[in-house]
């Protein structure tokens, strides 16, 4: 087992105590007794594997120190909280970092009120955890952001222009500039291109996508090339692409500039961006390339990813759990793998890289995001070649329009670069809006069996690690590979898809989601969750899903059978895909919902539910 997460022809000794210490961070939430059962029988079948259970026991431990600094809140708590700095995350948002009796070195929070917090200045205030919204841990993914938790204050403030006075004058100097620099770019923006390439251009140079339509993402997401839209390691390459290219001369001058170019150019893009985990990885793994090859110091890039894994979650173990740290880590492994398996490929070596490196980003991360995103894109690969090329075009077009901006070049001159950008941005998102409203580019698969997409990325990583170690028989590893998929496919995912079942997905009210091949209709017993439900539904994949709004006291009826009468203001009683409905509410968050013999307590924003 050892040898397999460390062969040496992957020159990365780190790479299989990187996933052990993961494992370690993952499994520490489950009861310890039968870990420690279990490693124990392990110990004593195979006690060469005594370096394996330590590196796991090491994660553990790592997970263990994190909670006990940062103890997680399952409940409201009040206490005497002290802030020290306060930043604007958005409208009466604010991300503050502030201590209390619990937290004697102090916690990032979230402060929801219209003013800030009052700064070095004791005060009650009431901490609460930010729980889940549907299957959707909100508190985890926080977390993975630094943030511990939401404050609320148990008295108003009334001291606010010194509050305001407190706040302004509060944060380094570094801080300020990073912000300036980011608002700059958001005005230059906005003053130079419409509201749909200027929403895009923000999200690649700044990582903000508040201003992308909703449209816009689900473009995105059902071609295929939603990562676009997530600053990543592609974006971090783009703006480093001058420094890597010199790292590669002879001479030592010129390489130690190119060393300070890269690191400066990475982390000012990743400081202006909010540091993403996603581009905090891209950014430390091209610091130590960088470094690596100014030194002249050879190091595989398995090695690479693995030193970063290490360290980030050495840094912030809570990024274990966050689905796009997960996905960074998870595509770019796979891409690397499937470059050291065709790296003495000499001819077509572009062409099998373009078409390459989509697909084994696909199948390394399946078993994250189909899950998660229940989207299945069927013409990723051809969308991904070609924004390969558009965004080699776009970089080039966009470096010149920023240059134009910092020189303060001729406004006529300015105004050619901006129209090229905008000529050239435009058609292109224009035409994949078009293309996604017109045909459909993605499947809902929520109705496949998750274990079927584990299986496929297993075997994708399997393979590859074959093939990496025994290339004497390629050509049976991958018949044999290809093989097992075919059957995983059928089996997990073309065959469960084919019954029809219905999904119960908590909101306000709980929402039926009825799927019948491609087709969805869906059944809202409160309408003002019928904008959010179908939204949803649309970035899942679902073409045009027909929405049914159920109000109390009408009647509702169609030509399948299906029908809703309610008998009182809070109980309704019918049959939808032909089996009995019953709904009743007790309150405005908590009811029960009655599908056949089913019964499904629900609560608002609750876990969701599936009846085959």
């Amino acid at each position: 087992m050892w040898q397999a997460l460390n062969p040496p022809q992957l020159k990365a000794p780190l790479f299989g105590p990187s996933l052990l210490f993961a494992v370690g961070v993952l499994v520490f939430e489950l009861p310890h007794e039968p870990l420690a059962l279990a490693f124990g029988v392990l110990l004593i079948a195979k006690p060469k594997r005594l370096v394996m259970v330590l590196f796991v026991g090491l994660g553990m431990a790592r997970i263990a120190l994190h909670i006990h600094q940062y103890p997680r809140n399952q409940s409201k708590e009040c206490s005497l909280w002290n802030c020290h700095s306060a930043a604007v995350l958005k409208d009466q948002t604010f991300q503050c970092h502030c201590s209390s009796l619990k937290y004697p070195t102090g916690i990032e929070v979230e402060w929801n009120h219209v003013e800030a917090p009052p700064l070095n200045q004791n005060f009650l205030a009431i901490i609460t955890p930010f729980g889940s919204r549907g299957s959707f841990n909100v508190d985890q993914w926080k977390r993975s952001k630094g943030i511990h938790g939401r404050l609320s204050p148990l008295t108003k403030t009334t001291d606010r222009e010194s509050t305001k006075q407190r706040f302004r004058g509060k944060g380094s100097d570094g801080c300020k500039r990073v912000k300036q620099w980011r608002e700059s770019i958001h005005a230059a923006i906005d003053s130079s291109f419409s509201k749909d390439t200027g929403g895009f251009l923000r999200a690649i140079s700044t990582g903000d996508k508040s201003k992308l339509s909703f449209h816009m993402k689900a473009a995105f997401a059902h071609a295929g090339i939603g990562h676009l839209l997530a600053v990543s390691g592609y974006h971090v390459g783009l703006i480093c692409f001058v420094p890597l290219v010199l790292l590669r001369s002879r001479r030592w001058m010129i390489r130690c500039i190119a060393l300070i170019m890269a690191l400066a150019c990475s982390w000012t893009f990743v400081a202006i961006c909010g540091w993403p985990p996603s581009a905090i990885r891209a950014a430390t793994m091209v610091g130590l390339y960088a470094i690596c090859n100014c030194l002249r110091l050879p190091i595989s890039s398995i090695q690479i990813w693995s030193v970063t894994c290490v360290g980030m979650m050495l840094w912030n173990p809570d990024l274990v759990f966050d689905v796009g740290t997960q996905l960074s880590f998870a595509a770019v492994l796979a891409i690397l793998l499937f470059v050291q398996i065709t790296i003495e490929t000499s001819r077509y070596k572009a062409i099998i890289g373009a078409i390459g490196v989509p697909i084994a980003a696909q199948l390394g991360t399946v078993f994250i995001a189909i899950p998660v995103f229940n989207l299945f894109p069927i013409f990723f690969l051809p969308f991904n070649i070609i924004a390969q090329l558009d965004m080699i075009v776009l970089g080039i077009l966009f470096a010149v329009w920023g240059f134009g901006m910092a020189l303060e070049v001729p406004e006529s001159a300015q105004k050619l670069f901006s129209d090229g950008v905008e000529l050239f941005l435009d058609k292109q998102l224009e035409t994949l809006q078009f293309i996604q409203q017109k045909y459909s580019l993605a499947i809902n698969v929520e109705q496949s069996d998750s274990w079927a997409w584990f299986a496929l990325s297993g075997i994708y990583f399997v393979t590859v690690f074959l093939l990496i170690q025994k290339r004497q028989i390629k050509k049976e590893i991958l018949l044999l590979s290809i093989a097992w998929a075919i059957v995983i496919v059928i089996c997990g995912i073309v065959h469960p898809m084919q019954r029809p079942s219905l999904r119960i997905k908590s909101y306000r009210k709980p929402v039926i989601h009825l799927q019948e091949g491609f087709r969805e209709r869906l059944w809202v017993f409160d309408c003002r969750d019928s904008s959010l439900a179908m939204r949803k539904s649309i970035m899942n994949g679902v073409n045009q899903p027909e929405v049914i709004c159920l109000k109390p006291g009408q009647y509702y009826s169609n030509s399948n059978g299906d029908f809703m009468l309610w008998t009182s203001d809070s109980v309704a009683q019918g049959c939808i895909a032909k089996r009995p409905c019953n709904y009743r509410y007790t309150g405005e968050i908590s009811g029960l919902l009655t599908i056949g013999r089913t019964e499904i307590p629900w609560e608002s924003w609750g876990p969701h539910a599936e009846i085959n």
